[in-house]
């Protein structure tokens, strides 16, 4: 009845409804469980199962059927790391959650060709972190400290988790329908206690106040959900290759790319800030004080938005953005690779993503521009600090060209098909396609090269 009703009402397809009404649910959920239930060494095994058995609840409310696909990728992964040797069972894991995936995939892609609904790929895609953070950390804590880093050494796992803890950390209510991935001792810690011991020195665990980061975040939420209901549907990105649009000046479609990228961001950013927000709720995210002494709230923190609207370059972009799923590219991949670091993060991450062509349009073409980014910051943007009004003007051109790049590099991203993405393409005459190619043959080549790995 409610889904119908909000459905009806404000024009939600009926994923989007649920996903609505899940993280309500999950927010008024989170409060009680943080009041009800506080962390204490006493309350470790009643947190642990209550956090479970709303979180199967909500994902079935959520997905339905589908919701067992959650459950075979867990189990399964279960198995092959409590059956075979320890010194591999992460490659074992990581291939099978990704080839599972995969599969998942390609049934939405062959079967709802074109549809970006919120199915069950996206947990599934959060799952796969959580699985390949238990694996890797598993093995670490079989290797002699030596070979690890610092974040390696602090998440290695001596002894496999309890199975409650283990389908706990997976399932838990806060992040069941849209995540974001968390290591293992985070989890643990926020359950226990331990992520706010650790930063008080009181003999008595003392619950930071939440309430500014709850208000902030649900604030910001509301916002863009009015936007999100009066700007993006109304203009997807898909009307951009409506003959009418096509046939206005070059300047009038750039501003109509620009207006309906930013609408399009807010599939991403109500549901990240949301999710932040139902995490918090419950007393999950607490990353210690500020110097002003104030609780920081941001250690589940998937995006920044201020950041990411105020950007003057590709690159701040991308350290702003998905900041949950990057971590995981780097402490996973990245830190892990002997060689080929960033091709191996660049493959992985679109595997991990899906299958349709719009995405390898977008990932090509944003790795050239880092690519021409880090030429343009060392051979261009020196000529433009040499004063106050040539540093403002660049920093003028860099945000007006990284916010319309940006935008010419996401639509195939949501329209999908190579047919779409080539005629919007077409519409622009490849302009960012030939500028890129221009500065990667003129720029000197050893000024896109990385300062360090």
């Amino acid at each position: 009845m409610v889904i119908g009703i909000l459905l009806e009402s404000i024009g939600l397809e009926l994923d989007q409804s649920k996903f609505i009404v899940s993280q309500v649910m999950s927010l008024l959920a989170g409060l009680a469980f943080r009041h009800f239930i506080p962390a204490s060494s006493t309350n470790v095994i009643k947190r642990h199962l209550v956090a479970t058995i709303l979180g199967l609840y909500l994902g079935h409310f959520v997905f339905d059927k589908d919701f067992l696909h959650l459950i075979i990728l867990s189990t399964m992964s279960l198995g092959l790391m409590k059956t075979c040797p320890r010194y591999c069972v992460h490659i074992l894991v990581l291939v099978f959650a990704m080839i599972y995936l995969s599969f998942v995939h390609l049934y939405y892609q062959i079967n709802y060709y074109g549809q970006k609904n919120f199915d069950i790929t996206s947990p599934m895609m959060i799952f796969v972190q959580k699985l390949t953070y238990i694996a890797f950390s598993y093995v670490d804590g079989s290797k002699s400290s030596d070979k690890l880093n610092e974040h390696q050494k602090s998440n290695a796992l001596i002894l496999f988790p309890g199975i409650l803890e283990f389908y706990s950390y997976l399932f838990h209510f806060q992040g069941v329908v849209v995540g974001p991935g968390c290591n293992f001792k985070d989890y643990i810690e926020f359950i226990d206690g331990t992520n706010i011991k650790k930063h008080q020195n009181y003999s008595t665990l003392k619950c930071p106040s939440v309430k500014k980061a709850l208000f902030k975040k649900i604030s910001i939420t509301l916002l863009m959900i009015v936007v999100f209901l009066k700007l993006t549907l109304k203009y997807p990105f898909s009307s951009y290759l409506e003959p009418d649009v096509l046939a206005k000046p070059l300047w009038f479609r750039l501003l109509y790319l620009h207006l309906a990228s930013k609408g399009h961001h807010l599939y991403y950013y109500i549901p990240w800030t949301l999710s932040d927000a139902v995490n918090n709720a419950s007393g999950f995210g607490f990353n210690g004080y500020d110097e002003k002494g104030e609780p920081k709230w941001d250690l589940l923190t998937n995006i920044n938005i201020y950041e990411l609207e105020t950007s003057t370059s590709f690159k701040h972009s991308i350290d702003n953005w998905h900041i949950q799923t990057k971590n995981w590219l780097r402490r996973i991949f990245f830190d892990r690779l002997p060689k080929g670091k960033t091709l191996g993060v660049f493959v992985v991450s679109c595997i991990w993503h899906g299958f349709y062509p719009g995405y390898y349009f977008s990932f090509v073409f944003s790795a050239f521009v880092i690519y021409v980014g880090r030429g343009i910051r060392r051979n261009i943007r020196p000529f433009f600090l040499k004063n106050k009004i040539l540093t403002h003007l660049y920093a003028v051109i860099t945000y007006s060209v990284t916010h319309i790049t940006i935008a010419y590099i996401i639509v195939p991203f949501f329209v999908l098909t190579v047919e779409s993405s080539i005629k919007f393409y077409n519409s622009l005459y490849w302009i960012g396609h030939l500028l890129t190619l221009i500065l990667i043959v003129t720029l000197p080549k050893q000024s896109f090269k990385s300062k360090s790995s």
